[in-house]
């Protein structure tokens, strides 16, 4: 939008006083005739595109001081505009204000009350009758001879100029701004320079109409007049013959003086670009996301760059005619995170004419992904069937962790605009990533039974979480002498004093019965296992019988007799009925040189 100014005319209104002066000093009524000079001028239309000129017809108000007015009308002869009427001569000083109609009945403390209609009439290569409102001041002179009156033209124009190609389209204009610029206006007039308050409550939208008897806005120039207030940005808005509206918004601030003409220039059917941001996925995979941009001008070429909200630049477009499409496979921005984006184009309006504007839109769609997590125990690879493995692995060690995320493409999760982040709650560290997946270093978890695993993925703001049950059974568990540190026992279980170094339960009469109880293991009923064992029991003056249990069930047994030192080893395979916490080694009594020497137990997943 151009804003230069153009002053528009200041005319002179003469006075001449056709009554003696004694009727000045009376209150009766008496004539009084206005007349212009045909060199000066004057006030209600536009001639040559800044000269007001008065009209056949125009009436003003006059306001005594009594403050009620009165009509005077012009009667215009070879150029000369004569205004005739009456008012009460007491005082010398009076108010005349342009049009009649806009004018308060009454008026107080020297304020001058008008009203600015919001809904004007065009005129082409002018304004609307009685709109622009004028206000001049003035005295009698006692000796009767001729006064000058100076008016001033209180409001501003705006002009408008309505190109070839547009003629006969535009049925309507409407300029909206932040403030009031129409409605009752506040004339201050106790000095010569009036100054002029628009109501709060005012319009801040103004319509012009197409000329009487027109229903649309055929080429050439035409004037709104707006109540002389600085217009702080103001959006310009075009509805078509079809009802179709334009909008052109100005950030400018335009205006703000009396008495003075703001050119915007061509006003042009220039449509806002729509914008349709939109995620692009192929066989489920998040790839990229396209822009669609409508074209201001369908038929003319133009241009677009869209940049985010720290000003980089993440898609260029190069000149074309009508819609403009994003690249969703561009090198650097494929995928457009959520938030505001400007567009800055360039385009050419019907007329030919060079234009730069801007527009926003916003992101607001979220990716569509999910994330999976993997991990194994012992007791998964049982489950899985691989018992060879499950068996060959620490109890506790949880293996294979592997975090994956589904459905976006692997190198836009590697690129550090988006956002990505990787969180898990076992405190895992990374070993190696992939095509967006992540190998976790191995963890150990000694806690029993079932523990939860999560990782989350995080991506333009959004989280996926991957979770997966681990259970630790304690399997495979092996105990070989001469350590029984991980067991609890009763007392008469001595490391290493058994035949080669076993561990012995019970000799000595005053020992009594002897155990030692494993509870390290949490093993879900029906789970196929297989025991190894080798021990030794010893009969000494009494017999002596030692068993192996895993839970309530008894696995393994033997019994040695007086003397009789029979060595019991071998592996049995068996299925719990019930959960299993616990692994019992029981020594059923202890005389003299009555025991057993304990060589193995281990504990371990079978087919």
């Amino acid at each position: 939008m151009k804003g230069h100014y153009n002053i528009f005319a200041i005319g002179l209104l003469v006075i001449v006083a056709c009554q003696n002066d004694d009727a000045f000093l009376s209150d009766e009524q008496s004539s009084l005739e206005f007349y212009t000079s045909a060199e000066i001028d004057t006030r209600t239309s536009l001639q040559d595109g800044n000269k007001v000129m008065w009209n056949e017809g125009d009436a003003v108000a006059v306001y005594d001081y009594i403050t009620t007015k009165t009509k005077f009308i012009a009667v215009v002869e070879e150029g000369i505009a004569r205004f005739k009427g009456n008012i009460t001569p007491k005082y010398a000083e009076f108010v005349a204000v342009y049009p009649y109609d806009l004018a308060a009945d009454n008026n107080v403390n020297k304020s001058i009350l008008v009203t600015l209609p919001s809904e004007q009439t065009a005129v082409k290569n002018g304004f609307g009758p009685n709109l622009n409102l004028s206000i001049g001041k003035g005295s009698r002179n006692t000796d009767g001879s001729p006064s000058q009156v100076r008016f001033r033209n209180i409001c501003q124009l705006f002009k408008l100029s309505v190109p070839a190609y547009a003629a006969n389209r535009i049925a309507k204009i409407e300029l909206t701004a932040n403030s009031a610029i129409a409605g009752q206006l506040t004339v201050d007039y106790s000095d010569y320079s009036p100054v002029v308050t628009t109501n709060e409550q005012g319009a801040k939208t103004i319509a012009l109409l197409p000329p009487s008897e027109s229903t649309a806005f055929t080429e050439g120039t035409y004037y709104m007049v707006l109540a002389p207030e600085t217009v702080e940005g103001f959006t310009l808005t075009l509805t078509d013959t079809n009802g179709k509206t334009y909008s052109q918004h100005s950030s400018a601030s335009v205006g703000g003086n009396w008495g003075v003409i703001c050119n915007l220039g061509n006003v042009d059917l220039i449509e806002k670009p729509v914008i349709t941001p939109q995620h692009v996925y192929e066989n489920g995979t998040l790839v990229g996301t396209k822009v669609t941009l409508t074209a201001p001008v369908s038929d003319k070429a133009w241009s677009a760059v869209i940049k985010n909200t720290n000003g980089e630049t993440v898609r260029t477009l190069a000149e074309s005619t009508g819609t403009l499409t994003t690249d969703h496979t561009d090198a650097n921005w494929p995928y457009l995170p959520k938030g505001n984006y400007t567009v800055e184009y360039t385009y050419t309006t019907a007329n030919g004419k060079q234009m730069n504007a801007t527009s926003a839109f916003t992101i607001n769609e979220n990716p569509q992904f999910s994330v999976t997590l993997d991990a194994n125990s012992t007791y998964s690879y049982y489950l899985a069937g691989d018992v060879d493995k499950a068996n060959r692995m620490d109890k506790n060690t949880v293996t294979g962790i592997v975090c994956q995320a589904h459905g976006i493409l692997p190198s836009i999760l590697a690129n550090d605009k988006y956002g990505f982040a990787l969180n898990n709650n076992f405190n895992g560290t990374i070993a190696s990533t992939g095509d967006n997946v992540a190998n976790y270093n191995d963890i150990s978890i000694t806690q029993l039974g079932e523990t939860e695993l999560t990782a989350s993925v995080t991506f333009d703001g959004i989280s996926k979480t991957g979770n997966k049950k681990i259970y630790i059974t304690g399997l495979p568990f092996r105990f070989e002498p001469p350590t029984t540190k991980t067991w609890t026992s009763d007392g008469g279980v001595k490391d290493g004093e058994g035949q080669n170094g076993s561990t012995r339960l019970g000799w000595w009469q005053w020992e009594g019965n002897q155990s030692l109880t494993y509870d390290k293991v949490n093993i879900p009923a029906n789970t196929k296992l297989a025991l190894d064992y080798k021990f030794i029991p010893h009969g000494g003056t009494v017999n002596t019988t030692f068993t192996i249990s895993v839970g309530n069930q008894t696995i393994a047994s033997g019994q040695g007799k007086y003397y009789d030192y029979v060595t019991h080893e071998g592996r049995k395979d068996f299925s719990n009925s019930q959960l299993v916490t616990y692994v019992k080694c029981n020594n059923s009594y202890g005389a003299e040189q009555s025991g057993t020497d304990l060589y193995l137990v281990a504990l371990s997943y079978r087919h």
